[in-house]
């Protein structure tokens, strides 16, 4: 479907995006590398990265994720939008970057939300943090921390010893409080109870 976004110089620019979108390996590194959706204004050159609803089916489960820009989030988590429980739901393009990295690994984000739930447990209670998983390491898993101090990326590593005896726990806390109100589908994440502003 052809969208019309306008440049900072104001010039009209047409990009080309799928309702639906096989997700390849190529798709997959395309949104890691920050590629994807992105587009260039033919009279001041700037690179645009809009981002625009896209419903991702995965190759092999035929499951499908649904990316849905940042600006609709007030709409989803007050319920104004809806969306359908058998997607997936990635809000924004730090979290789709996030889900593809979960993917390429062969992580569980069930597991990576809870993890990321004990250590927003530990911060401050007036801290305005954000955490999101990076990579998979030989022995761990990095995650990247924003917000605690000023320009600056934290960084934090976990074992994957505590990793795999989090899966393995994950199946029963997905019925208990507080993390059925986030591990529930279709948006598994933790900003559902804790949103930094």
């Amino acid at each position: 479907m052809i969208k019309t976004i306008q440049c900072y110089c104001e010039y009209p620019v047409e990009i080309d995006i799928p309702e639906t979108l096989e997700l390849t390996n190529e798709v997959k590194q395309s949104i890691i590398d920050g590629t994807f959706m992105s587009t260039t204004c033919e009279r001041c050159e700037r690179v645009l990265k809009p981002e625009f609803g896209v419903t991702f089916v995965q190759q092999v489960t035929r499951r499908t994720i649904r990316f849905i820009p940042e600006s609709e989030r007030p709409a989803v988590m007050s319920g104004k939008k809806e969306v359908a429980e058998h997607y997936r739901v990635v809000i924004g393009y730090i979290e789709l970057v996030e889900k593809m990295k979960i993917l390429q690994f062969g992580l569980d984000d069930n597991v990576i939300e809870v993890i990321k739930y004990h250590y927003l447990e530990k911060a401050p209670k007036n801290a305005d943090i954000d955490i999101y998983f990076h990579d998979k390491t030989e022995d761990g898993l990095e995650f990247y921390i924003y917000g605690l101090k000023k320009d600056e990326i934290g960084i934090t590593r976990i074992k994957l010893d505590f990793y795999n005896t989090m899966k393995q726990k994950i199946e029963p806390l997905t019925e208990k409080e507080p993390y059925s109100a986030f591990l529930s589908p279709p948006y598994v994440s933790i900003k559902r109870i804790y949103l930094a502003d």
